[in-house]
């Protein structure tokens, strides 16, 4: 855009602070990282002031803010109060020092804040803007650790309680938490940086970038940046809110914290935001063109020739050219000219669709290709596996084969041993048949022989008594031979 070099653009950034500096201006611009949200947001919070200030007429509206850094959050909320309430204050709490992790937010910008904060620049520059613009005595600092600050304050005192200090989900839960207890029953808790919802999000990407720390992080399925601290936490404390486009806010009724309605409420882009300097050198023209507000990433600006829609992208642009010239040196995406308001509109309308199919086809190519990659993946694990399946078959197929040739000689050999027991069996038969022939022989035989032992036993028991009687007869002879020598001699 404009040839200009990088190292250009930052002295000319730097030299509008310088002139900022010289005139007793605020300076709310790319140096120093001192442009925190769109200007659309602190017309927001100029509105939930107008919505307290206008239900207690005449009462002084307290607001306590976590997160300060150049001023331009509070410089708004001190407006707003001279504006729409008379009386109040704003307490801001912050550090001012360096607290990003360089290792894990590697862009640019937590350079350019962490440099800042160390050398303590950012500091003197909300105090120079605070006095600029003339809100000093609306406003009273606090320098310390919220966690260690709050837990100190009074419940109950505050009217509204913004949240915008440290995007690391423990410190923004921590100061949620303590701002439900310091906000009045009826007052408002919101925040800045709510630039998707947690149901918006990619949960996987997302709770990865929870997981390293990370500040700001890209959603593939949205294809918009935001802070996933933020967006967690807030969900997590607040399930049911208002979010004005990254600007969310809840209301405190009772016990329970409900969404808050702006319809009412008029929107007004702050006056210390209203105008963009561009190509202001100290000394030279101003080229001051009139902001009327933001809308969908774009500025909406008043040319003295017409209007003009500036992508938030691409930084200053100089206005003070005519419009066709102008539109000779910036992309017709990025500086849009019209005669009015709707066609600007119109416009963007036409160029966030086109992005946003854009994006969604960037997204299913990305998704495509991802899947594609897992396909592959997957086909080369399936071809391994089916390689390992055919050589585990093939070991399978040739154990198989030697299992068949084993059962092969086992059937042979149960064969063998079957003809071997049927042999067996048949000589066994055989056997039990002489065995049997034999005992039916035996018993035969066994009968014979006792009926010729009966027979013997008797002729024997015959013989006995005939020699039994042989004996008495031989003995009554002898006897009578006895006495017949006796009567002899005598």
């Amino acid at each position: 855009m404009g040839g200009r070099s990088n190292s250009d653009v930052m002295l000319q950034h730097f030299g509008m602070l310088i002139h900022a500096l010289l005139r007793g201006e605020p300076y709310f611009g790319p140096a120093l990282a001192t442009t925190q949200g769109p200007p659309v947001r602190k017309a927001y919070m100029r509105a939930l002031v107008e919505l307290l200030a206008h239900e207690r007429p005449a009462m002084p509206v307290r607001v306590l803010e976590i997160g300060s850094w150049a001023g331009a959050s509070a410089v708004t909320w001190a407006q707003a109060i001279r504006d729409f309430a008379g009386d109040g204050e704003v307490t801001c709490v912050d550090l001012w020092k360096p607290y990003f992790d360089l290792l894990i937010n590697r862009s640019d910008v937590y350079l350019t804040m962490e440099k800042a904060a160390e050398s303590g620049d950012i500091y003197r520059l909300f105090q120079h803007n605070i006095r600029a613009a003339g809100v000093e005595d609306l406003i009273d600092c606090i320098i310390g650790d919220s966690r260690q600050v709050l837990p100190t304050l009074c419940a109950d005192e505050y009217d509204i309680i913004f949240i915008d200090g440290a995007h690391v989900y423990d410190i923004v839960s921590s100061d949620i938490a303590n701002a439900k207890r310091l906000v009045r029953d009826g007052g408002i808790v919101c925040g800045d940086d709510l630039e998707l919802t947690l149901a918006e999000v990619d949960q996987d990407r997302h709770r990865a970038a929870l997981k390293v720390g990370a500040d700001f992080a890209l959603d593939v399925r949205t294809c918009k940046e935001y802070h996933p601290a933020v967006t967690q936490a807030v969900a997590d404390e607040f399930p049911n809110l208002t979010n004005f486009e990254g600007l969310w806010a809840v209301r405190r009724q009772g016990e329970t914290f409900k969404p808050v309605d702006l319809s009412a409420s008029t929107l007004e882009i702050p006056t210390h935001l209203r105008a963009i300097e561009v190509n202001a050198p100290p000394g030279g023209r101003d080229g001051v063109v009139e902001l009327l507000f933001s809308h969908k990433d774009f500025y909406i600006l008043r040319h003295r020739d017409g209007y003009l829609a500036i992508a938030q992208k691409i930084g200053e642009v100089d206005a003070s050219k005519e419009l066709e010239q102008i539109r000779a040196l910036y992309h017709a995406d990025d500086v849009l000219i019209g005669g009015s308001i709707e066609y600007l509109i119109r416009r963007i309308g036409e160029l966030t669709e086109r992005d946003r199919r854009a994006a969604e086809v960037a997204t299913r190519i990305e998704l495509l290709a991802q899947a594609q990659q897992r396909l592959e993946s997957q086909m080369t694990a399936t071809a391994e596996r089916a390689a390992v399946q055919v050589e585990a078959q093939q070991r399978l197929e040739s154990r198989m084969t030697t299992m068949a040739e084993r059962a092969a000689v086992q059937v042979e050999a149960q064969q063998r041993l079957e003809s071997r027991m049927t042999t067996m069996t048949e000589q066994a038969a055989a056997q039990v048949e002489v065995r049997q022939r034999l005992e039916k022989e035996l018993e035969i035989s066994s009968q014979g022989l006792c009926t010729r032992m009966d027979n013997f036993a008797a002729t024997l028991a015959e013989h006995q008594r005939a020699i039994d009687r042989g004996r008495r007869s031989f003995a009554y002879r002898c006897l009578w031979w006895l006495g017949f020598f006796r009567s002899a001699e005598k």
